[in-house]
């Protein structure tokens, strides 16, 4: 998880598992109102042709 504010400032980041820490965390954190959430988590995907190239690049990094 990470707080990120309008100037790209990491206000706090952590680790969260399950939903009701990540609703824990979100409660704390997000406070002022103007919050945007998102989630990225992996995904499972049977790709015959590998991996495509975004992901081999984040994987490479």
């Amino acid at each position: 998880m990470a707080a990120i504010d309008a100037h790209g400032v990491v206000l706090e980041c952590g680790w969260t598992r399950g939903l009701e820490e990540r609703m824990s965390w979100l409660a704390r954190t997000a406070v002022d109102g103007s919050t945007l959430a998102s989630v990225d988590a992996p995904l499972v995907v049977d790709n015959p042709a590998g991996q495509r190239p975004c992901e081999r690049e984040v994987g490479r990094r």
